[in-house]
C-alpha cells in the first residue's frame, strides 16, 4: 500500500480535490436555511465581478441536495468555484494546453453523449406517435354488450374468495412456540410477543399479514391453511403450526365472507382488459406485417459471437439488412455494452431483435411524416432543449472542474510538502506504529484432491524438488514461481493454512493440508522476525497520514484568503 510514493502523493492530491466538494459553511456561517418564494434571479452572494442568484443555489441544492446538510453549504460550493475558477484565470491556467486539451476531450465526449441522447429520444417520440396514430386512435370503442359478454363468460375471474386477516408469530424452536403459546394464554398480548420474538419478516409489524385469501396464505409458508382456518374463530390463536419457516402460530382477526363482484364494478378492469388484448393483437399483426415489408434478411449468425470476439471482429460487419437500413456489428457492440441494455434483454439475440424493431419503426414514422407531426414536433423540440441545457451545464461545470483542478494543483499540490523534520517527528513519536510483525516466508503446492497432494508428498520426500513439483502440479498461481508465496503475516490467510505452515521449521515441510480451496503442502524457507521498521521505510506511509491534513489546511485558508481578496458579500437571510 505504501511501497510507491508518487502514487501516495496522486492520493492526496485527489483528497484534496475531494475537500474542494466538502468545506464546509464555516466559512460563510453554519445557520440552518431553507429558500423562501423569491424571483430566482434574487442576489444571494456577490464578489468582485461576479454574482450568484437564488435561482443558481437553488438549482445546486435540487440537483446535489445529498452533498449538503443546508443550502447554504451549497451557496459556499458555488462560491468556492467561482473564486478558484476566477483565481485561475487570472493566472492563465485557462490557455494552459494541458487543461484545454482536457476541456476540449470533455466537451466532445459531452456534445456526443448529448446527440445520442436526442437522437434516441428523438426515435422514442416517433415510436410512441407511430403506435398511437397506426394502431392505438384506430381500435374501435369497446362496447356494453362486448363488457357484458366477457363478464357473464368469465364470472369466476370475479368471485371474491374469503379474506382471513392474520398475525403470526415464526420462531426456530418447538419448545419457544410452547412457551409463547403459554404466554398468549396467560393474557400476554400478541402484538407485543410478534414485535418481540418472532423470527418472521413480519415481525415489526407485530406480525401482521394482512388480509389474505387461502392460496394467498400459502405464500407465507401455510399449505394446509383450509383446515387451519376452518378450526378458527375470530381472535383466536391457532396450535403450533410447522412450516419450512419454522414453528409458527396464528392468530385470526377478521373474516371477510367470499362474495361475486358485480358487472358495474369490473367494468373498467374488463374494458381496460379487452382493449389491451384487442391492442396486442392488432400490433403484433402490424408488426408482423411491417417486418414481412421490410424485406429482412439475416447477414451474420449471431451465435458464432463471444463475448471475447465481439471487440475483436470489424466493425462494418453487417449483421442484418433490411430495405433502406441495415445494423452494423459496431452498433450492435455499441448497444450490447450498454449495462441496462444487458440487464432488459439478457441475450444478444432478443437485443438484435428489439434493436431491429425500432429501426423499421422509426423509418415507417419517416416515412408518414411523423416528424412534421405537430404534437411529434412539440415534443421533440422540447426534448432537444432540455438537453440542449443539460449539455451547456454540464460543459460549464466540467470547464470549472479542469480549472479548479489546475489551481488547486499550482496552489496545493505543488506547493505543500512536508519537511524532512515533520516526517521524523512524527516517526519519533509514533514508533509502535511502524513495526513490522513477523513474517513467514512459504511455498505451498495446491491440487485438488488429498490422492494427489498425498502422492506427491510422497515424491518431495523421495527427494523430488519443491519448486519444480510446484510448477508441474499447482492449481495456486503462484505455482509459476514454484510456490513461492512470499512473506505472509499473521492473519493474512485462511486459519488452516496458516496453523499448519506457521507451526513448521525453516525447511520442514508440512503434511496435507485441507483447506476450502483445496489440498496444500506447505514448505517453510524462512522467518522475518519481528522488528521496528526505520525512518526510511516508514517515510512513505508517514506522508499518506499527514499530507493530506496539511493539504487540507493550506486549501481552506486559501478559500478564506479568496473570499478576502474578491469581497465576498453574502444575504444569508435569504436563505433562512
Amino acid at each position: 500500500m505504501f511501497d510507491n510514493k508518487k502514487n501516495s502523493l496522486l492520493i492526496t492530491f485527489a483528497i484534496i480535490i475531494f475537500l474542494f466538494f466538502l468545506i464546509s459553511s464555516t466559512i460563510l456561517g453554519n445557520s440552518q436555511s431553507t429558500v423562501d418564494n423569491l424571483p430566482p434571479m434574487t442576489v444571494v452572494a456577490t464578489f468582485e465581478g461576479g454574482k450568484i442568484s437564488l435561482g443558481e443555489v437553488a438549482r445546486e441544492w435540487n440537483d446535489f441536495s445529498d452533498k449538503y446538510e443546508t443550502k447554504l453549504e451549497a451557496l459556499n460550493h458555488l462560491i468556492n468555484v467561482e473564486l478558484i475558477v476566477k483565481k485561475a484565470q487570472e493566472w492563465g491556467l485557462d490557455e494552459d494546453e494541458e487543461v484545454q486539451n482536457r476541456i476540449k476531450t470533455d466537451t466532445e465526449q459531452i456534445q456526443q453523449e448529448a446527440t445520442e441522447k436526442i437522437k434516441n429520444s428523438t426515435e422514442q417520440i416517433l415510436i410512441r406517435s407511430l403506435i398511437k396514430q397506426e394502431i392505438d386512435d384506430r381500435l374501435m370503442k369497446i362496447t356494453e354488450e362486448e363488457v357484458a359478454w366477457y363478464y357473464k363468460e368469465n364470472k369466476k375471474e370475479f368471485y371474491v374468495q374469503d379474506m382471513y386477516s392474520l398475525q403470526e408469530i415464526v420462531v426456530e424452536t418447538e419448545e419457544e412456540a410452547k412457551a409463547i403459546l403459554k404466554e398468549i394464554k396467560a393474557g400476554d398480548d400478541f402484538t407485543l410477543l410478534a414485535q418481540e420474538k418472532s423470527g418472521g419478516l413480519t415481525a415489526k409489524k407485530g406480525g401482521y399479514l394482512g388480509f389474505v385469501t387461502t392460496e394467498g396464505a400459502k405464500l407465507f409458508g401455510y399449505d394446509n391453511f383450509e383446515e387451519i382456518a376452518s378450526a378458527l374463530k375470530a381472535e383466536e390463536v391457532s396450535k403450533i403450526i410447522k412450516t419450512e419457516n419454522g414453528y409458527c402460530l396464528l392468530k385470526l382477526l377478521e373474516i371477510k365472507p367470499a362474495y361475486q363482484e358485480t358487472l358495474e364494478k369490473t367494468k373498467g378492469f374488463i374494458e381496460r382488459k379487452i382493449n389491451r388484448e384487442r391492442r396486442e393483437n392488432a400490433y403484433n399483426e402490424w408488426l408482423d406485417n411491417l417486418k414481412e415489408q421490410a424485406q429482412i434478411q439475416v447477414s451474420f449468425n449471431l451465435d458464432e459471437i463471444t463475448e471475447e470476439s465481439l471487440s475483436s471482429k470489424s466493425p462494418e460487419i453487417v449483421l442484418v439488412s433490411f430495405r433502406g437500413g441495415e445494423i452494423t456489428l459496431g452498433e450492435f457492440n455499441k448497444s450490447w455494452g450498454d449495462l441496462d441494455n444487458k440487464n432488459k434483454y439478457k441475450t444478444k439475440e432478443k437485443l438484435l431483435e428489439n434493436m431491429l424493431k425500432e429501426r423499421i419503426l422509426v423509418q415507417r414514422a419517416r416515412e408518414i411524416g411523423l416528424e412534421k407531426d405537430k404534437e411529434a414536433a412539440s415534443q421533440i423540440k422540447a426534448v432537444i432543449e432540455e438537453v440542449k441545457r443539460e449539455e451547456e451545464e454540464k460543459i460549464k461545470i466540467s470547464t470549472q472542474q479542469a480549472l479548479t483542478d489546475a489551481a488547486t494543483k499550482v496552489e496545493i499540490y505543488d506547493k505543500v510538502k512536508l519537511s524532512e523534520e515533520e516526517i521524523t517527528e512524527y516517526y519519533e513519536e509514533n514508533k509502535e506504529k511502524f513495526i513490522k510483525d513477523e513474517e513467514y516466508h512459504l511455498r505451498h503446492i495446491l491440487v485438488e484432491t488429498q490422492e494427489e497432494a498425498e502422492a506427491i508428498l510422497e515424491k518431495i520426500r523421495g527427494g523430488a524438488d519443491f519448486a519444480e513439483l510446484a510448477k508441474e502440479k499447482s492449481l495456486c498461481p503462484s505455482g509459476e514461481k514454484g510456490g513461492d508465496l512470499g512473506f505472509i503475516a499473521r492473519g493474512r490467510t485462511v486459519k488452516p493454512f496458516e496453523d499448519a505452515g506457521f507451526a513448521l521449521k525453516v525447511g520442514e515441510i508440512s503434511e496435507v493440508v485441507k483447506t476450502e480451496f483445496g489440498y496444500h503442502i506447505i514448505k517453510l524457507e524462512e522467518i522475518s522476525p519481528e522488528r521496528q521498521r526505520t525512518l526510511e521505510e516508514a517515510k512513505v506511509e508517514i506522508e499518506y497520514i499527514l499530507l493530506p491534513e496539511k493539504q487540507q489546511d493550506a486549501f481552506t485558508k486559501w478559500l478564506l484568503s479568496l473570499k478576502d481578496e474578491y469581497n465576498v458579500q453574502v444575504k444569508e437571510e435569504l436563505l433562512r
